[in-house]
């Protein structure tokens, strides 16, 4: 079993040395016989300058020089594939009197390309070489000045709202409306928008106790306007309106006052019971897109909405299936209390 095993050995060590020196012979044979690489030789690159000079002066539309104006001279397509972006730009800034040059510049045709901070471009263009000097004489003069933001003064503007005493209705507590949560709206009265003058529109709250401030304001004419909680952040409905001129030196303390009227009434069904949860909404006849926010009956069949600008309503009432309308005249600082007619919450047939 030893010899055997011996033999087996002896047997595979001589196969791998025999595929081993078949495998290089073949190595040999396909391996291809390369001489030394040559090194590749190019032409020497030539950079685009030119031998001509161009020489000019650029005027202002009254014949003086016009002075500072940066020129920037786009090369002669000269590739074959038309292609000049590996050429140079040449650029330049005129001198006091208007005065410019350019040197080693290629013949051909060129586009200059005029331009000032405070002008608008202008497009020429020029074949070199060029006899003599070039004149290039402006169409157009500088640009108007723009307007700048004049010097702004500020001053803080400090007011008060006054709030009259609530009309009675069932349900509600007596006394003066509170202010806490209206929301004061300061317009600018500038009749030109565009000009620049600093002033922009702000909006402040007002305090418990009736009071509002703004900080920091740019001096100017204003108004003001008074709108309640629920209109924060709108325009309507405006509750009351005053003009006011805000100096550094001394401004006036606005007062508003929280003005318009009321609507109220009772909800009863047909056997005269109180309806409550009834939803009651309420627009301008005139603009029925401007809707207050929608109320609802108490137990009572008791409702009522507030800070109504003197004009004409409709006031819409829905229980159940059951709808009505009617059309409402408020007052300034009126209750306007209403003799609803029974709502049968079924619907009619």
């Amino acid at each position: 079993m030893k010899r055997a095993l011996f033999v087996l050995f002896v047997l595979t060590i001589c196969v791998a040395g025999w595929l081993r020196e078949r495998a290089t012979e073949g190595a040999e044979r396909g391996r291809l016989a390369l001489g030394p690489v040559p090194t590749p030789e190019f032409e020497d690159l030539a950079p685009p300058i030119g031998a001509e000079v161009l020489r000019g002066r650029v005027l202002d539309p009254d014949g003086t020089g016009c002075g500072g104006l940066e020129i920037v001279l786009s090369p002669p397509v000269s590739t074959e594939d038309g292609d000049s972006s590996a050429s140079p730009l040449h650029w330049t800034t005129t001198a006091e009197d208007g005065s410019f040059v350019f040197d080693e510049l290629q013949p051909g045709s060129y586009i200059a390309i005029l331009s000032q901070a405070n002008r608008e471009p202008v497009r020429r263009e020029v074949e070199i070489p060029v006899p003599g000097d070039l004149v290039w004489k402006l169409e157009k003069g500088p640009l108007a000045p723009l307007d700048a933001l004049p010097e702004v003064r500020r001053a803080d503007l400090a007011g008060r709202v006054d709030s009259p005493d609530r009309p009675s209705i069932q349900g509600r507590p007596p006394g003066p409306i509170p202010t806490e949560g209206f929301q004061i709206l300061l317009l600018p009265d500038d009749p030109d928008p565009m000009r620049l003058t600093g002033v922009t529109k702000r909006r402040t709250s007002v305090s418990a106790d009736g009071t509002f401030r703004f900080e920091g304001v740019v001096a100017g004419s204003y108004h003001i306007e008074l709108l309640p909680p629920f209109a924060r952040d709108g325009s309507w409905p405006v509750l009351d309106r005053v003009a006011v001129e805000v100096d550094p030196a001394g401004s006036a303390s606005p007062r508003l006052t929280i003005r318009g009227g009321t609507i109220s009434g009772k909800l009863v069904d047909p056997e005269g019971r109180p309806i409550e949860g009834a939803l009651v909404e309420a627009w301008p006849l005139a603009q029925p897109t401007h809707r207050w926010p929608v109320r609802s009956t108490d137990q009572e069949g008791v409702f009522w909405i507030d800070h109504l600008p003197p004009d004409t309503y409709t006031l819409r009432v829905r229980a159940g299936a059951g709808v009505l309308e009617e059309r409402v005249e408020v007052l300034e600082g009126a209750n306007r209390q209403l003799e609803l007619a029974p709502l049968d919450p079924r619907g009619s047939d």
